[in-house]
């Protein structure tokens, strides 16, 4: 099975890759990074990896996966007191 993981280098979505992977199945992570530097230890790297927010998505990341597992959650920058 290929697995699409969004947020794949949060808390919960290191460890789905690691099970996914151990389960035999083909996983792709994407996650932007802005928590690279929080890391407990260095997670299991999925066999693709895509940095990038979400966001910027297209129809073509996400073609051939079996399914989905969106984990990804949304930052917004604060500047001034103004989300941006």
């Amino acid at each position: 099975m290929k697995v699409f993981v969004t947020g794949h280098r949060g808390y919960i979505g290191a460890h789905l890759v690691d099970v996914r992977r151990a389960a035999g199945h083909e996983v792709t992570g994407c996650d932007p990074g802005l928590f690279a530097h929080c890391a407990w230890r260095e997670p299991v790297a999925p066999h693709r990896e895509l940095v990038r927010d979400v966001r910027a998505l297209t129809s073509d990341d996400l073609a051939g996966h079996d399914c989905v597992r969106a984990l990804a959650g949304q930052m917004e920058r604060i500047r001034s007191g103004a989300a941006t």
